[in-house]
């Protein structure tokens, strides 16, 4: 990739390897989000101005029901998904915990899975 102007980047992004981020707009809902994670010391928070900035390895998940406790009210899968500003890996939301993972779930075969 080759883009030119004030900023300019020459060849492919950087590997990043299993590493995830989230970016979450500050609101109570983040808050809560992050609240969630305490108990992973793998995840790093950073504090962004208008945003934070959360990077770990493999995968982050939030799960709506844990996050509604700690916000005091019902959050769906959705009401988190919007919190994101943006993020690095791939989104996966199909058991009902949104996941930012660096796997590639689409293309992950389950054992028991008929061929």
């Amino acid at each position: 990739m080759s883009v030119t102007g004030p900023m300019s980047v020459t060849g492919p992004p950087p590997d990043m390897g299993d590493t995830v981020r989230v970016y979450l707009m500050k609101t109570a809902d983040a808050e809560g989000m992050i609240d969630s994670l305490e108990d992973r010391d793998d995840i790093t928070l950073e504090d962004k101005g208008a945003y934070w900035m959360l990077e770990g390895q493999h995968e982050i998940a939030f799960d709506p029901e844990e996050v509604s406790d700690l916000v005091g009210r019902s959050l769906s899968l959705e009401d988190l998904l919007v919190t994101f500003a943006t993020y690095a890996g791939r989104v996966d939301a199909s058991a009902g915990v949104l996941r930012v993972t660096s796997e590639f779930p689409q293309m992950v075969r389950r054992a028991d899975a008929p061929s």
